[in-house]
């Protein structure tokens, strides 16, 4: 299989996150490996980061975006996430993180 061809599925768990998840979010679309997928649980955030994450999401369909009703932790988040998951290959990214935008390539290779 071509490495081009995995298709990563990106994790991240937010809550409260709006001060920096397009940070995050350009960090990912900075990636040299294209073909992949950003599955995010926003984990009940009481400030606007849902808000936000849904309009990057109406203008990126690479954006699976999922939200709890309640706050349930990290953990609980990422495997809701991962719940939905359609790579071969997962990454995880924490709200707040950034990549070198060969991370992805890197890794797979």
């Amino acid at each position: 299989m071509k490495e081009q061809s995995y298709l990563v599925s990106i994790i991240t768990a937010t809550f409260n996150s709006a001060d920096f998840v397009v940070d995050t979010y350009h960090s990912i679309t900075s990636q040299t490996y294209k073909n992949w997928e950003w599955i995010v649980t926003d984990d009940a955030s009481t400030d606007n980061t849902l808000e936000i994450l849904q309009k990057l999401a109406a203008t990126d369909n690479r954006i699976k975006l999922q939200s709890l009703k309640e706050n349930q932790g990290a953990a609980a988040a990422r495997n809701n996430s991962i719940k939905i998951a359609k790579g071969e290959l997962i990454a995880f990214i924490d709200s707040d993180d950034l990549w070198k935008s060969s991370k992805l390539n890197t890794h797979i290779q």
